[in-house]
């Protein structure tokens, strides 16, 4: 039978979905959700939805789930911006996955609506509000893009103009800043309907995650700092080269850091994982130059 013939075994893993599109449906499945349980049809629907939005009276009597829950709800009013977040994600999203691996993404994820609603419970600790919407997640994430590609070309739905990333980001910040000193930090409402705190909360977890961890991984930087010069530097000694010892193997390390590009993306990778790779490549390289 053609089934028993090896090449015709179906022995490959079929790539699933990709985290991202999970994510817009869970945001479209939510708001679905939200719809029904504030209908008419639903009385008991409304006291739920109350406890997923932000407000810091609730997180004054320990409800600390509202730090993420909030990214769940979109204002039912207005479906335009539900969907320029679901639009945002794919687009983000799509680009984002394959460098970082679906773990990164989603740790990054979290993490930038967490910075964002954190931030603006600071600002409105005093004199309250309500927050929610996935808004901050989506602004964090786009800060990684367009520092991962500041050149990358943008083109926005309503402008007949195609801007970088690094452009956007800039203008971006720039609002988001002039709303929070002249509207929300005086308790003020901006006239446009969002929150800045929350969007540079965001933003603030993005520079941070490719800056310390993505390009230049923290422990790393902190282990290359040197001592002042006011506390007695020292030298440090140098631990002899691998030249020293002879050519070690690369083919278990190299093995196992493409598996790790593989579940993970390349962007998970250390400055020495990535040296390893280089010294790899240029002993490939020198092989078929000898080769006959």
């Amino acid at each position: 039978m053609l089934s028993d013939r090896p090449y015709m075994r179906n022995s490959y893993q079929r790539e699933g979905t990709s985290v991202h599109i999970w994510v817009i449906s869970v945001l479209a499945a939510a708001y679905v959700i939200e719809l029904v349980l504030l209908s008419p049809w639903w009385p008991g629907g409304g006291p739920l939805i109350a406890t997923l939005p932000l407000t810091s009276a609730a997180l004054h009597g320990g409800e600390i789930w509202r730090l993420l829950s909030y990214s769940l709800l979109h204002d039912t009013h207005n479906p335009f911006h539900l969907l320029f977040v679901l639009i945002s994600l794919a687009y983000i999203g799509g680009d984002l996955v394959p460098r970082l691996g679906t773990k990164r993404f989603l740790a990054v994820l979290v993490a930038t609506i967490l910075g964002g609603g954190l931030t603006w419970t600071v600002v409105h600790w005093s004199h309250g509000g309500t927050y929610f919407g996935a808004g901050a997640g989506v602004m964090g994430l786009f800060t990684i893009l367009a520092l991962l590609e500041p050149q990358r070309e943008v083109r926005l739905m309503f402008l007949p103009m195609a801007f970088n990333a690094r452009q956007i980001l800039w203008a971006l910040l720039v609002i988001d800043l002039f709303c929070f000193v002249l509207y929300e930090i005086l308790g003020a409402f901006a006239p446009i309907d969002f929150s800045p705190s929350a969007h540079l909360g965001s933003m603030a977890i993005g520079w941070l995650y490719y800056n310390f961890i993505h390009a230049h991984p923290g422990w790393t930087r902190f282990a290359q700092l040197a001592r002042p010069a006011w506390l007695g530097a020292t030298k440090i000694a140098q631990r002899p080269s691998n030249t020293s010892r002879g050519p070690q193997p690369l083919g278990p390390e190299v093995d196992r850091i493409l598996d790790k590009i593989n579940h993970q993306g390349f962007g998970t990778l250390t400055v020495q994982e990535k040296k390893t790779l280089d010294e790899a490549k240029n002993i490939l390289n020198q092989a078929v130059k000898r080769a006959p």
